[in-house]
């Protein structure tokens, strides 16, 4: 259920993030549940469906919902726990920050 109740933070947090931000929402959940969901019903995010071993075994992750930041060279550049809006706050605009900060520097 926290799965489906962050699905509308995440929509209003995306666009607000100043640099391109392409999403991907992975859920374990069985079609059946995904169907029935209002909240995977009506997002505009991509949503995949995969294995509980893939975030499990692959990614190591023991709680959802689960946040990963992922640059464009595949590099996992923040994570943690997206339990609500203040989390993804803090994984994209933490970020967010360092990479402003870096290209500053090295400018």
């Amino acid at each position: 259920m926290s799965c489906q109740n962050v699905l509308p933070v995440l929509e209003r947090l995306v666009p607000k993030v100043e640099r391109p931000l392409r999403t991907l929402v992975v859920t374990s959940a069985e079609p059946v549940q995904i169907a029935a969901s209002d909240a995977f019903m009506t997002t505009s995010l991509d949503i995949a469906r995969a294995s509980y071993d893939v975030s499990s075994r692959l990614y190591r992750t023991r709680v959802t919902p689960f946040a990963y930041l992922i640059d464009s060279e595949g590099r996992i550049r923040a994570k943690g726990i997206a339990t609500d809006e203040s989390a993804l706050r803090k994984i994209v605009y933490g970020v967010e920050r360092n990479i402003i900060k870096v290209e500053a520097t090295t400018s």
